[in-house]
Parts: C-alpha cells; sequence; structure tokens
C-alpha cells in the first residue's frame, strides 16, 4: 500500500500542477513569514555571536561550530532558491 502517495495526491495534485495548502495559514504565515524571520534573527544571532568570539574569550572554542552553521544555513538558502527556479513548481 502506498500510503505516502496517496496523502501526497491529496495536497499535491501533480497533473495540475496545483498545491492544494498554497494559501493556508500553516503554509503562507507560521512556515514562510514567521519561518523567514526566524531564519534572518538566527543568521544575526550566529554573526554577533561570530564576531563577538574577537571580543569575548569564552566563544573562542565556538568559533568553528559557528562558523559551519552560518555557512550551511547560507548554503541552505542559495540551494532552495535555484532549486525552485528550475523547478517551476509550489513549494513541495
Amino acid at each position: 500500500m502506498n500510503l505516502d502517495l496517496l496523502v501526497v495526491d491529496k495536497i499535491f495534485m501533480l497533473a495540475e500542477n496545483f498545491w492544494s495548502m498554497r494559501d493556508a495559514w500553516l503554509t503562507e504565515t507560521l512556515i514562510h513569514k514567521w519561518g523567514r524571520m526566524l531564519i534572518a534573527a538566527m543568521i544575526v544571532l550566529i554573526l554577533v555571536a561570530w564576531l563577538g568570539d574577537y571580543r569575548f574569550n569564552f566563544l573562542q572554542s565556538y568559533r568553528f561550530g559557528l562558523s559551519y552553521l552560518l555557512v550551511a544555513v547560507i548554503i541552505n538558502i542559495i540551494t532552495i532558491s535555484i532549486l525552485k527556479s528550475f523547478t517551476e513548481t509550489d513549494c513541495p
């Protein structure tokens, strides 16, 4: 039984290229609007902590991890943007 395909078919109709939750509060407000604000706040906090390790010695041990996290978040944002431009479909 392909339960996953049945669920996906109800949410995203591939033949019509239509996503039924496109304008839903969950996807539009919670995930996209607040999600973008959360990611922007994370990037700012990571940058502040990363730059703060020059001033505060206790942050120096976290420099590599913060650098890795910052690069991973930026690569993720760029990759998603590129993939969305190639697929020409809604979010799924």
